[in-house]
């Protein structure tokens, strides 16, 4: 503010004094200094203003406001990049889980039944931690890969059980095995009977594979009560980016029947 009224006062002076000169008239040069005058003041109309002579006038306001967007991008997109590298690490965990050898395969329904205990029993033993997760994570993976060996499981009465445990050992069980009959009782889990952040990013992963395969009556329903889900999770969380990018696989064959209904 003081520069520009700096340059205004300096130009309005100027243009005073050749007025008051006794040789001088109202020409070329008045308008100039008082177009000068005005140049500060125009940041809010115009990117930039070409003198007379070549010059060119940009204004940083106008650069700084570009500047400031480029920079939200950036920063948005680092955010993103962050929550998709933190969701990618637990699945890669959970695919390494996955891939060890049991050699009891045989009691795949009791070995469940233990590592639904270890999972309770390692939240209850620790504070919310990367090491905590980390154990969690590798537990989730051996769910997994167990729910391979079963032919069966009660994964209804899983999901809608109090034992957090339980319930993440249904969502293993829908990630290993998807079925689109379990997405609407997914989605109500997740959204509102889970509280814990790990059982509701398992449980969303678990939907990621179940959802999809659903009808499209079945997708169109459930998509608001997930958008406004969605809406209440932290921007930088690895559970904002499930539905998000569940929402956005959802809405491309949408697109592109549109799009077809267009040509």
């Amino acid at each position: 503010m003081s520069a520009r009224l700096l340059v205004t006062s300096v130009a309005l002076v100027a243009a005073l004094f050749h007025l008051i000169w006794p040789d001088l008239k109202v020409d070329g040069v008045i308008v100039a200094l008082i177009v000068l005058a005005l140049v500060p003041w125009l940041g809010a109309v115009f990117d930039s203003i070409e003198l007379p002579g070549g010059l060119k006038v940009h204004y940083l306001e106008q650069r700084l406001n570009e500047a400031q967007t480029e920079l939200s991008k950036a920063q948005t997109e680092t955010q993103q990049a962050k929550r998709a590298a933190a969701s990618a690490s637990q699945k890669a965990a959970v695919a390494f889980a996955t891939n060890k050898p049991d050699s009891h395969t045989r009691h795949a329904d009791r070995q469940l039944k233990d590592l639904v205990a270890k999972y309770n029993e390692a939240r209850a033993a620790q504070e919310s931690s990367p090491r905590r997760t980390a154990i969690l994570t590798e537990i989730t993976g051996r769910m997994v890969a167990l729910s391979g060996q079963l032919s069966h499981y009660h994964w209804r009465k899983a999901l809608e059980s109090d034992d957090p445990g339980l319930r993440v050992a249904g969502y293993a069980w829908l990630y290993a095995k998807p079925n689109p009959r379990a997405a609407q009782l997914l989605v109500n889990t997740v959204t509102v009977r889970e509280e814990t952040h790990f059982g509701q990013y398992w449980g969303l992963e678990a939907l990621q594979r179940c959802l999809p395969l659903a009808d499209a009556v079945t997708v169109a329903a459930l998509t608001p009560k997930l958008k406004e889900f969605l809406s209440k999770l932290p921007t930088d969380s690895d559970r904002h980016y499930e539905p998000s990018n569940l929402l956005e696989q959802l809405a491309e064959p949408s697109r592109a029947l549109d799009s077809e209904a267009v040509s």
